[in-house]
């Protein structure tokens, strides 16, 4: 067994009440300042990091499951790695392009100025 089950326990926790602060100041951030075309690398940074952690949450998840490990120990993994990668995944592509009407919208004033 990778870990006890009190252990699993404390990380299901911990890792639950991460992922909903990061997706609360994710939400926070975006709402007030994607609209507005500010903290770009800022937001899709979060995007990536977001991404690439969900995976590396999956890929520790399928190698539990596949090493026979008990269903608490793979499926935590898994499953906080599929929220993160469904959530965080399609909303780089919604702020991207937001970030790129924006732009957009900018370079058209300057044109009319």
């Amino acid at each position: 067994m990778l870990f006890s089950e009190s252990v699993i326990g404390i990380l299901s926790i911990w890792l639950d009440r991460g992922v909903g602060i990061l997706g609360a100041v994710y939400g926070i951030l975006a709402g007030v300042f994607v609209a507005r075309g500010k903290l770009k690398t800022l937001i899709l940074s979060m995007n990536i990091v977001s991404v690439i952690l969900g995976m590396v949450l999956l890929g520790v998840g399928l190698f539990a499951f596949l090493s026979g490990q008990p269903d608490q120990i793979w499926f935590l993994f898994v499953r906080i790695g599929a929220i993160l990668v469904s959530i965080f995944f399609p909303l780089f592509f919604v702020a991207r392009t937001i970030y790129r009407m924006f732009e957009l919208d900018k370079m058209k004033l300057k044109d009319l100025a």
